[in-house]
Parts: C-alpha cells; sequence; structure tokens
C-alpha cells in the first residue's frame, strides 16, 4: 500500500482512508476553504448545513467527501442519500462526477429523471441503495406511484443534499421541495440532516430557514471568503453607431454589439446572456451570419429553454470540447451550474436580471486561478432635443453598473420567501391523497401546513382551500370524513404535467426538416411564408398545424425572432439606491468605456438640471413623474394606491408616470398620507388577473387576495416612498 502525502489540515484527517487516496490520486494540494470548513458539522450529522461558496470552490466535494465517509462503513437496504437538482443535465453532470468518486468506494449512485429508463428505476426500486440523484418533479412522481412503499426506499436515509439550493427559494417549485422532504421525514420518521449548496446567497441563514421552514433543527453556516480577481468592462452604444474606422457611415447598435463580440470572443470559449430569448435568437443569428459573411468557422450557437434537448446538449458539448473555440448566447439556462467547463469571458447585454444572477454568471469565468471576466454591454437611445427625460436618464446603463458596483461590494438580492404557495398546497393536498389512497382533513392539515412546510397556512385558510378545492370538483369528501380524489381531480393527476408545481405556457413544437429543433408560444398570430429566427438559424414557416400545435419550417434567407413569454424579475430596492448614489456621485467608475463615461454623464447632467436631487417629483404639462428610487415591489403598491384614489398610472415600475398634473399628484400623495388608509386586502380587490400559478384558477376571490398581498403588496415600502417625494431628504443613500 504506497504512503498517502501527510497533511496538516485536521479535516482531512477526518475523512476516510479511500477518501483520502481519492484526494491524493487527483494531485490536490489541500482542502478549499469550503471543503475544510464543511467536513466537520456533515460528519457529525446533528444538524442542516448551508455551504455557500463561489462557483468552481468545490461545493459538491464539501459536501460528498464526509457524506461517503459516514456511509462508506456499513450498508443498508435503502437509499442512503438523496441529491435534489434543478436541472436534468445538472443531475447527469453530478451523476458523472460522483460515479467517478464513488468507483472504487462500493457505493453505488443513480440518477433518476424523464430521460432515465423504466427498467433502472425499477431495478433501484427493487433493491435500493447509495445515492439518488432526482428532481423535485421525479421525487413527486415517486411518492404518488409508489405510495407507503416509499418508506421503504428511504427508510435509511442518512443526508439530503439540495443543490443551487437559491433557486428554489421563493418560488412553487421550492415549496414543493420543502413539502416533499417533510413528507419523506414524516414517513421514515426520521429528521434527515439537509445540506445546501449555492454560489449566489448574501444570507445564508434564510437559506437554511428556507432548507427546513418548521424550524425544528439547528443549522450551521459554512461560508467560503475567497473571492477572486475579476476584469469587467461596461460598453455604452447608442441604438445609431458610427464606426471607428468610417466615421461617415452610421450602423446600427446591434452591427456595432456584432463587431464587439467578435472582436473580442473570436478564438475563445464564452458566454454571452441576453434577458430575453427573443435576443439569443437575434445575435446567435447575426453572429453567425457573420461568420458566413467572412467564409470563417461558425464559433457562436444560441441555448434557452424552448431549443430542443439535442440542440441544447450540442452547444453544452461544444463549450466543454476544446478542440474548436465555441461563443453560446443564452438567457439564464447555462446560469446553473452544468459542467461546461471554463469560460474565458461572460457577457452581459442589458442590465441583469438581478445582482445574484450577475454574480452566478460571472462566476462561470476565470477558474483555474485565472481571474474573472465580465464584458457588459448597455444600449441606450442617443439623447437630442426632442428625447424624454427618461431616455436622457441613460437608466438602463445606470442600473448595469450599479449591479457591477454592489456585486463587487459582496450583496445580492436576499432571498424572499412570503408567498402562502396556495397552488402549490393544492398540489399537494392532491398527491398526499393519491399516494395513501385517501387522507383525512386533520391528517392533511397536520402534515402539510401545522408542521409541516406550508405554516403560514392558518387552519381557516387551509380549509377554505378544501372547500375551494370541492367546489371545483378535485376532492370529494365521504361518509366517514376520507378526502379522495374527485373525477376531475383524478384526470388532472393522472396527467404528467401534474408532478410539476409550476406552469408552462401553450406551446408549438417546431419540425425543421422532419426534425423537432424546440417549441414556441404563439403569442402573435403565424401563418405559412413567414420568416423565423430559431436555434440561431434562419427558417420560413411552411405550415401551421393549430390541431397537432405544430409548425413546420424550413430554411430560409430571412428571418425574425418570435415573441416569448416571461419577464425578468423585479428590481430590488437597493439596485434603485445605489442607482441614485451613482446620479449623484461625480467619480466616472474605471471599468466603463469612453462611451458609457459619456453616457453616464449626459445622465448626471440630465439628474443636476431637473434638481432630481432634492426633486422626486417632476411636472411634464398634464403628466407627472414620480422618481421614487426604490423596489419594484413598493412602487407598484403606490402606483395601485394612487389608482384606488382615481389617478391612471403606467405600468412600469421603474419611474411613475402618472396622467395628471403635479399639483393634483401632490394632493393625492398628501392625502394617502394623512387620511383613512386602504387596506392591503381592499387594494388587493381592485386588482384584476390576480391567477397567476399553475393552481390559481382553483382559488376563491378571498384567497387570491390573501396570495396577492403576501406576493406583491408592501405598504409601508409604498408609504415611505410617498414621504419622500413630499419631502425629499438631500442626503446621499
Amino acid at each position: 500500500m504506497m504512503d498517502l502525502p501527510q497533511s496538516g489540515s485536521s479535516s482531512f484527517e477526518l475523512l476516510d482512508e479511500r477518501i483520502r487516496r481519492w484526494i491524493w490520486e487527483q494531485k490536490w494540494d489541500d482542502l478549499r476553504e469550503a471543503q475544510e470548513q464543511a467536513i466537520p458539522p456533515i460528519l457529525e450529522a446533528n444538524a442542516d448545513v448551508i455551504v455557500s461558496a463561489p462557483t468552481s470552490a468545490g461545493k459538491t466535494e464539501a459536501a460528498f467527501l464526509p457524506i461517503l465517509t459516514r456511509i462508506i462503513s456499513q450498508d443498508a437496504p435503502s437509499i442512503r442519500v438523496l441529491y435534489v437538482g434543478p436541472l436534468k443535465a445538472l443531475i447527469n453532470d453530478q451523476f458523472q462526477r460522483l460515479d467517478a468518486l464513488c468507483e472504487n468506494l462500493d457505493i453505488p449512485v443513480h440518477k433518476w429523471h424523464g430521460d432515465v429508463s423504466s427498467s433502472a428505476k425499477s431495478r433501484l426500486l427493487k433493491s435500493p441503495n447509495g445515492i439518488l440523484l432526482i428532481t423535485p418533479e421525479s421525487l413527486e412522481a415517486m411518492l404518488m406511484r409508489q405510495g407507503s412503499y416509499v418508506a421503504n426506499v428511504f427508510s435509511h436515509l442518512e443526508y439530503v443534499v439540495v443543490d443551487e439550493v437559491h433557486s428554489f427559494i421563493g418560488n412553487e417549485r421550492g415549496a414543493q421541495l420543502q413539502s416533499l422532504l417533510h413528507r419523506i421525514e414524516s414517513l421514515i420518521e426520521c429528521r434527515v440532516p439537509r445540506i445546501g449548496l449555492s454560489a449566489t446567497l448574501s444570507e445564508p441563514t434564510l437559506a437554511a430557514q428556507f432548507l427546513r421552514p418548521n424550524g425544528n433543527s439547528s443549522f450551521q453556516i459554512v461560508a467560503d471568503s475567497s473571492t477572486g480577481a475579476m476584469k469587467a468592462q461596461l460598453r455604452g452604444f447608442y441604438k445609431s453607431a458610427i464606426l471607428e474606422d468610417e466615421s461617415e457611415k452610421s450602423i446600427s447598435a446591434e452591427a456595432a454589439i456584432i463587431d464587439h463580440l467578435m472582436k473580442t470572443m473570436a478564438g475563445q470559449h464564452n458566454l454571452v446572456f441576453c434577458n430575453r430569448r427573443s435576443d439569443v435568437e437575434l445575435y446567435a443569428d447575426a453572429l453567425s451570419e457573420r461568420c458566413r459573411n467572412l467564409n470563417i468557422q461558425d464559433e457562436f450557437c444560441a441555448h434557452h429553454g424552448n431549443l430542443s434537448k439535442e440542440i441544447r446538449e450540442d452547444a453544452e458539448a461544444r463549450l466543454k470540447s476544446k478542440e474548436k473555440p465555441a461563443t453560446c448566447v443564452c438567457t439564464s439556462t447555462l446560469e446553473m451550474g452544468i459542467d461546461i467547463g471554463s469560460m474565458k469571458s461572460v457577457g452581459q447585454i442589458g442590465p441583469p436580471p438581478s445582482v445574484a444572477s450577475l454574480r452566478q454568471r460571472v462566476g462561470r469565468s476565470g477558474r483555474r486561478g485565472e481571474a474573472s471576466i465580465l464584458r457588459m454591454i448597455a444600449v441606450e437611445d442617443r439623447p437630442t432635443a426632442k428625447s424624454d427625460l427618461e431616455s436622457r436618464l441613460h437608466l438602463k446603463l445606470v442600473q448595469s453598473v450599479a449591479s457591477v458596483e454592489l456585486m463587487a461590494r459582496g450583496w445580492c438580492e436576499p432571498p424572499d420567501n412570503k408567498s402562502l404557495h396556495f397552488s402549490t398546497l393544492i398540489q399537494q393536498i392532491m398527491s398526499v391523497i393519491v399516494q395513501r389512497g385517501g387522507a383525512s382533513v386533520p391528517y392533511l392539515y397536520n402534515l402539510l401546513a401545522k408542521s409541516g412546510s406550508f405554516t403560514a397556512v392558518t387552519q381557516d385558510n387551509f380549509v377554505a382551500l378544501l372547500k375551494a378545492m370541492s367546489e371545483k370538483q378535485l376532492i370529494q369528501q365521504m361518509d366517514d370524513g376520507t378526502l379522495l380524489l374527485a373525477p376531475k381531480g383524478e384526470r388532472i393527476a393522472e396527467h404528467f404535467s401534474f408532478y410539476a408545481a409550476f406552469s408552462t405556457p401553450d406551446e408549438y413544437q417546431l419540425i425543421a426538416e422532419g426534425k423537432p429543433i424546440g417549441t414556441m408560444p404563439i403569442l402573435v398570430p403565424v401563418k405559412p411564408g413567414d420568416p423565423l429566427l430559431f436555434a440561431g438559424k434562419r427558417w420560413v414557416i411552411v405550415d401551421v398545424d393549430d390541431t397537432r400545435k405544430v409548425i413546420l419550417l424550413k430554411r430560409s434567407r430571412g428571418g425574425r425572432p418570435p415573441k416569448f413569454s416571461g419577464d425578468v424579475g423585479l428590481v430590488h430596492k437597493r439596485v434603485r439606491e445605489h442607482m441614485l448614489s451613482l446620479l449623484e456621485r461625480i467619480d466616472l467608475p474605471p471599468f466603463l468605456d469612453a462611451q458609457a463615461q459619456e453616457m453616464l454623464s449626459s445622465a448626471r447632467q440630465t439628474f443636476l438640471e431637473y434638481n432630481l436631487k432634492a426633486e422626486r417629483i417632476v411636472s411634464l404639462g398634464t403628466r407627472t413623474l414620480i422618481f421614487h428610487w426604490s423596489g419594484d415591489r413598493e412602487a407598484s403598491t403606490l402606483r395601485l394606491l394612487l389608482d384606488s384614489k382615481g389617478l391612471v398610472v403606467d405600468p412600469d415600475p421603474s419611474i411613475l408616470e402618472i396622467d395628471a398634473d403635479i399639483e393634483t399628484v401632490r394632493s393625492t400623495l398628501q392625502n394617502l398620507l394623512s387620511g383613512t388608509m386602504t387596506s392591503e386586502l381592499e387594494l388587493a380587490t381592485k386588482v384584476k388577473n390576480k391567477a397567476r400559478q399553475k393552481h390559481d384558477w382553483v382559488l376563491t376571490e378571498e384567497l387570491l387576495n390573501l396570495e396577492f398581498v403576501r406576493n406583491c403588496i408592501d405598504m409601508d415600502g409604498a408609504l415611505d416612498i410617498a414621504r419622500n417625494v413630499l419631502t425629499p431628504s438631500n442626503t446621499m443613500l
């Protein structure tokens, strides 16, 4: 037996000899900071653990080196470790990673999702063992289909690992995961330590509270304090640009951006993030077309959720391969920890959806000791004598600068987990009924709400929800009080789409030359002969089959990107406060190019011209603008309050534009602060189309209002805006 290297690490000595040997074979000089800190508490297994560390800091090993040490010495007829990941592609990557680690440890590793064969799943159920990697949706299906047998599958479960935990916080999928983990613990009557992994957590304590929402466990935070070097540049582009070498020739911002991307990214591996899938198609096609025109190899590809699995996997493979350079234009689909290797640089067109998202994206570059390289692009209207005030402030550029500076300071948005998640509770009620073959009202309430993850749902709320489900013919009650699914509920629960807590838009399948290439929502009418950009290529629509929901395509020279649904999320109050600070300052951030510096200077001049430091409200004759410098939720609440007083307010929350003169607006704001305040529920009743989640169609108006208040109303924040507008502070935030 060969000697292992000596290590001064106390954590290293806690690991099993076979795992220490594996570390030696990997030629690691030492353990990473997160790994060093995580090993003792995970080995002790008496508390939940949050591992917060940058991308490529070894979070997976931080969790699994001690986990494997604990489970390696004995076998048990059960899944020993449950790993839950948000993406099938991430699970596939982690399966390969863990399978290689466990190859000589006699610990089997299994993956379970929609692409895994039924025979492989059957074998695991007959002889459960080792480590299981699964998505929340597949875990839901397992509980429903296997019923009480699930207790045998997890009877000796010792750990639960949740990867990319930040991606679950505050959404329906996260509420589903919380409930599933609690249901498993209830089945096996054992508290199982939960380990959350993330590269994007500003407040790990909130993530720990999300991981076990009923608060029946202690937790420990493992935070890697190391920060890698980062190089950033923000380039500004006017929507009509001037070529450096052809000063008389005017080109579009798109063409200038393509020039920039070709010069800075050709011959390397890069990611370019766009906020909209239609922009991904636009830029991916333009870059590929430029390569064709120059008669050079096309290094560019597209990646977003509507593309087929084959096209996405081909893009991922091109990025992971080092044989040929590849740059992928993408959305958040490549933001997660899918293994695509190290990128030379990361581009971001437009302001990022959030600072947390930007931090996750930047982490895709700069591995193996290199600095991360961020190339941001801001596109603004060129100011003219006719430009309106909003466009002269270049707010997209200012938001981009604020996002970079906040990220550099280590800040990102805290988790938002205020929702009641009635939609997912409906799903969980139906799922438990299917799993058990029926359930009583007290059992469901105690399992899901009182001791479960829906702790904010009161008993009265729960009963009202069951009544709504009964009225919509989802459930029915037997004479002995047992709840069963009604025929309509059975049909819904039997469909594979039931396992997902989130809704998916109604989409048409795109078939190009006999091969599926993805899906597209029909947000505007389409017809044969219409051009289309998709998967970075140009097509023309040949036929539209509304019955089968299929669109046939063939290659063409023309094209335009389809319209996709979706938004980029809410802007946090801290981001807007920093935007205000930027406009008040006089220094020019060093990462701005000359054009971006000109844009910021011009915005600051406009800011001074309109005295926006002292005045938050500006008269434009019969219209009034409120510059609130607060978050979208606070501003949207003020908009609802003004609407309740009869004022017409533009729905864009970035600046409140009101169809009334300034004196009327001031008077209305004063009345809001001094008069009888409209309650949050009264405000919610005035909002139409509150049903936003998958099963919200079941809810009564009263339940919809309760959910809307928790998700969308910030009365204190709205009133703070009103006070600041009427008596603005002159101090820098």
